[in-house]
Formats: structure tokens, sequence, C-alpha cells
């Protein structure tokens, strides 16, 4: 598996470096993504995202929201100094509420795993508030799409759980790199 990894790596980092050049937002979508690369393929063979990597995470985005206190990051799309902070609270409080609806319909604890939950505040540091939103709808849309591939192979059945966090990588991978045309091309649909 480890030479799979190592592809994809480089692959992101030469479409990162297409995107945004040597800049501080180069490093930190790297950092963000190498963790997605890393929980992606750890949850979907294990189903557990550890924490060590959620704490890596938490540590780099509060950097980055340092940073954006003295130099503006594109990628928070405007100047607003707690935008990261609403990244963080939009995408956990969203999945949060899932797991408990989940855990009550389901009278099972194993609806939503607290790693998935966890992640979303790393991502919604990185991110901010508009893209983590984007980041959750991609997410899942690739989930859906991913749980019908498996049912149609009968790799699962309508019973099966699945691992949320390689769906997450592929959804934050796509916001990271076309986040801001796909809610450009959204709001001109709306006008």
């Amino acid at each position: 598996m480890n030479p799979i990894v190592e592809v994809i790596t480089a692959i992101v980092f030469v479409a990162l470096y297409l995107e945004y050049s040597l800049t501080v937002e180069f490093g930190a979508m790297a950092l963000l993504s190498c963790i997605l690369i890393c929980i992606a393929f750890i949850d979907a063979e294990y189903r557990i995202i550890p924490n060590g990597f959620i704490i890596t995470g938490l540590i780099s985005g509060l950097v980055l929201f340092l940073y954006n206190l003295f130099y503006p990051v594109d990628m928070f799309g405007d100047r607003v100094w707690f935008n990261p902070i609403l990244g963080f609270i939009v995408g956990t409080s969203f999945l949060l509420i899932v797991s408990l609806v989940g855990m009550l319909v389901y009278k099972s604890d194993d609806a939503m795993g607290m790693g998935d939950i966890k992640l979303f505040a790393v991502i919604g540091l990185f991110l901010g508030w508009r893209m983590t939103i984007i980041s959750l709808m991609l997410s899942v849309f690739s989930a859906a799409i991913g749980c019908v591939l498996l049912f149609i192979l009968k790799k699962n059945n309508r019973k099966s759980t699945i691992a949320f966090g390689p769906y997450i990588a592929i959804g934050t991978f796509i916001t990271i790199i076309y986040g801001w045309n796909l809610l450009e091309q959204y709001m001109t649909l709306l006008k």
C-alpha cells in the first residue's frame, strides 16, 4: 500500500503547487492533504482516525489562524479574523448533530464516529467556514456515490457501515483545488 500512498501524495502536491505555487497556503494545504491521505487509508483499513493526526492538524490550524491575523490567507475569502473559528464550529456542529440523531434513530453510537467530527474541526481551521461547508457537502456527496458503487458491486448491503474518512479526504481535496470556483458557479446559478 505504501507506493499507492506515495503516488497519491505526489499527485496531490503537484496539483497544490499548480494551484498555489510556493506560498504559505501551499504549505498549509500540503500539510492538511498529508493528514487527510494518512487518515483516509487508516480509516478505510481500521475504521479509526488516530488522535495524533487530529492534534497535529489542530495545532497547525491554530498556527494558520494566527498567521491570518497578520497576513491574509486567501483560502478564507475575507479578512474576518474569526473565519477559521466559524469553520471549526460549522463542521463539527453539523456532524455532531448528525451523530446525535443517528444515535437516537439507530440506538447505537456507531452512526457517526467522533473521529470524523474531530477531523472537521481541523478542516474548519484550515479552510474557513465557507469552504468547510463546501467540503462537507462534497464529502457527503462522494460518500453517497461510494455507497451506491459498493452496493452495486455487492461489497456492502443496506445495513453496512462505511468509513467516512476517505470520503472526507476526497471532498476536502476537491474543495482545496476547486472550492471557490464551485461556490462562484453556485452563486451565479442563484442570480
